[in-house]
């Protein structure tokens, strides 16, 4: 039952499905959208076991779980709760009805993090490069690995002998741009747990960093999407509206909102 919902969590004909009264453009359901969940599922699959006749919860649910309580700046516990009350967090881990019971015990997101450890938190982290990064600017203290995924990690050189003055310049050019890591900083320690380790020990600050660095990746590409289909939103609302008043009502005349009473 390796990535199956459970049964007690199926529809039947009496349930009302998340897609009949959320919004679709909301951001986390626009993020939904974005993730290969099947790939992510299949990434996991290494970390269960295939034939244990006691059904896990879900991969979808769990990396789900792991990656909105980065997002949120949330407990494990408060990240569980949460998702109790937001039909959102629910339909982006996987669910199609509103659940009212919890999707599992706090202490299963600790014993998966263990799990995966570093390894899988790197692939949290290749999920989360929505706009497939392809380099990564450091500063010269930077001792680690030279690529995370297929995203080259760059340190800064003064330059070979061969390089023109125009090369180096715009060498130069691109790890200025590194200045703006500070404020990047300050988000990561304020919004997504950086300012205190909670887990333990050098994997628990290997694991924090690049959930750290998830979640951060994937809130600035939903602040930058999920504006934009507001935006568009708003146009396509004011475009209706000057139909409306400008006398082409009878287009409009089936909806059943406050266009209806202005008409």
């Amino acid at each position: 039952m390796i990535g199956k919902t459970p049964t007690e969590h199926q529809m039947s004909i009496f349930d009302v499905g998340l897609e009949c009264f959320i919004d679709m453009n909301h951001e986390l359901v626009i993020l939904f959208r974005q993730i290969d969940w099947e790939d992510v599922e299949y990434e996991f699959s290494e970390y269960y076991c295939a034939d244990n006749d006691r059904p896990s919860v879900p991969i979808r649910k769990m990396v789900g779980m792991m990656l909105l309580k980065s997002i949120y700046n949330l407990s494990e516990e408060g990240v569980v709760v949460r998702w109790l009350e937001n039909p959102y967090m629910q339909y982006f881990t996987g669910e199609k009805v509103f659940q009212k019971r919890p999707p599992m015990n706090p202490i299963d997101m600790t014993k998966f993090r263990k799990r995966i450890g570093s390894q899988g938190a790197e692939k949290i982290f290749k999920i989360s490069l929505m706009e497939n990064a392809k380099e990564i600017l450091t500063d010269r203290g930077y001792r680690g690995k030279k690529s995370v995924s297929s995203t080259e990690v760059s340190i800064p050189t003064s330059g070979s002998p061969g390089q023109s003055y125009y090369e180096k310049r715009t060498v130069n050019k691109k790890f200025c741009k590194r200045a703006g890591i500070e404020p990047v900083i300050g988000h990561l320690k304020s919004d997504h747990r950086m300012m205190r380790n909670y887990l333990k020990g050098t994997l628990g600050d290997a694991v924090n960093t690049l959930m750290a660095d998830s979640a951060y990746n994937m809130r600035h590409w939903m602040n930058k999407n999920a504006l934009s289909s507001f935006v568009s939103w708003q146009l396509a609302l004011v475009r209706r509206l000057e139909n409306v008043l400008f006398g082409n009502e009878n287009q409009y005349a089936c909806w059943p909102s406050t266009l209806a009473v202005v008409s």
